[in-house]
């Protein structure tokens, strides 16, 4: 078969109905989740193409499979770079991780949290300063984020649309909402003009949405996504980040990061605490053995005394997290962050972790990205689950490295406590909610090891 590559789509430019049919079946994967799975495609039968940023794996699998396969690549040709514009202060990591992406034109830059992902962006930016190319962010609190980082590494000012604000420049940070709702009217943005596509957290956008919001930039010459666990999804929806952004062309592990002072070295201890049989739906399931079990939260007390401070506790539930803000502040100065506070709120509550005001934070998911408090000490996962990415995240958030002024590391490691919830001593055997702690203890054991941590306990 013969493929013509595209910026956005691959084409069967040549090839038999045998050839077709192959394409079809290996892009047809199971989407929903265990108990609904459908079948979804990534090939279109209308033109016979499928998304570029999955050539890779059909490039292999054709090869595993004995097929011929010839490419024509089709894309707008790379304008070169200015490379007397390459920013200055880059670590080698980031570097590499530049001149990954140009080498591919598209793909992830799967670094550790913490490691300066965004800084690559700049970099990258720094390049084409006379190319439009737009940042696409999943949060308001990331667009303020990467909008500071974007002035002080380029010093310059770049355009932001998003968190009501509409001001498009050469350079453009956007929230992703703000663009997806843009595309279900008359459009305003002018995506057909932009050169470089970048998404950043794009495991946080990973569904079929973003695949819609990446068709819309379909001349661009580089396509990047940032992310520290890009793949590690419970279902097959990662496709999609696939088809946005290609795979992943530079990788830093935590672990390695961590060995080269990139981060701050956690240590991880596994805080075991046996369930007893629960029965009932998922979530009273929860509200039993996590949020109302009072042996649970007294074992998370006394984990938080022992820790250093400042501690960020993340926990899932509204309730819960009122409920060990309360009880943990009866010993230390706490504060607790939600998605329902105000900006402003927010704003003051993390101030206060991070002037010393507070030495305790409790926290739901609203923190497990793009929120740093470079100073934390400690983190303590009280609430469990499964997700590798939710997983590693809430580590993140303790693994920005701290120098001085003169350059000197004040911080190299932070100490990380996970609640683990374990069985009645029936090993799973005998009740689905014993099996189910343990698979969930599991899983997230499997993803530090992954990422290269060290677990004790």
């Amino acid at each position: 078969m013969i493929l013509a590559i595209g910026n956005l789509r691959t084409r069967l430019a040549s090839g038999t109905r045998h050839d077709a049919d192959w394409l079809a079946r290996f892009l047809t994967f199971r989407s929903g989740n265990d108990f609904k799975p459908t079948a979804a495609t990534m090939f279109s039968s209308i033109d016979q193409s499928f998304p570029t940023g999955l050539l890779d794996l059909v490039v292999a699998q054709a090869k595993t499979d004995r097929l011929y396969v010839e490419l024509l690549d089709h894309r707008t040709p790379l304008p070169p770079p200015d490379r007397s514009r390459m920013l200055q202060g880059l670590h080698p990591h980031q570097i590499e991780a530049v001149e990954a992406i140009l080498g591919a034109r598209a793909g992830i830059i799967q670094h550790a949290t913490g490691s300066g992902k965004s800084l690559v962006a700049m970099g990258l930016l720094a390049l084409y300063p006379h190319h439009r190319a737009t940042v696409v962010v999943p949060s308001k609190g990331l667009l303020a984020q990467f909008t500071k980082v974007y002035r002080v590494a380029l010093k310059t000012e770049c355009g932001v649309v998003g968190g009501g604000e509409w001001r498009p420049m050469q350079h453009t940070i956007a929230t992703f909402q703000t663009l997806y709702e843009d595309l279900q009217g008359p459009r305003k943005y002018d995506y057909e003009g932009q050169g470089i596509f970048i998404v950043d957290e794009c495991h946080g956008c990973a569904s079929r949405t973003l695949w819609e919001v990446a068709c819309a930039f379909n001349r661009t010459f580089l396509r990047l996504g940032l992310s520290a666990t890009a793949f590690d999804r419970l279902d097959k929806k990662g496709l999609y980040v696939r088809s946005a952004t290609g795979p992943v062309v530079h990788e830093l592990k935590p672990g390695e990061a961590a060995a080269q002072q990139i981060i701050a070295k956690p240590t991880i201890t596994m805080l075991s605490h046996p369930q007893p049989p629960i029965g009932g739906h998922i979530h009273q399931l929860r509200t039993q053995s996590i949020t109302g079990s009072s042996g649970r939260n007294l074992a998370i007390l006394r984990a938080v005394q022992g820790l250093p401070k400042p501690c960020l506790v993340f926990v899932r539930e509204l309730d819960h997290g009122e409920m060990l803000s309360a009880m943990i502040g009866r010993s230390f100065p706490t504060v607790f962050v939600h998605g329902q506070l105000s900006a402003g709120d927010m704003a003051s509550k993390l101030q206060q972790i991070k002037d010393g005001r507070a030495s305790v934070m409790v926290a739901s998911a609203v923190m497990n990205q793009g929120i740093d408090i470079p100073g934390l000490a400690s983190t303590v996962n009280a609430a469990a689950g499964m997700s590798a990415i939710a997983t590693l995240q809430k580590i993140g958030r303790g693994t920005r490295i701290v120098r001085d002024g003169a350059g000197k590391v004040t911080k190299s490691t932070v100490a990380c406590v996970d609640v683990a919830d374990t069985d009645c001593g029936c090993k799973g055997a005998s009740h689905a909610s014993c099996a189910m702690f343990l698979r969930w203890t599991a899983a997230r054991r499997q993803a530090y090891a992954k990422a290269g941590y060290l677990v004790l306990g």
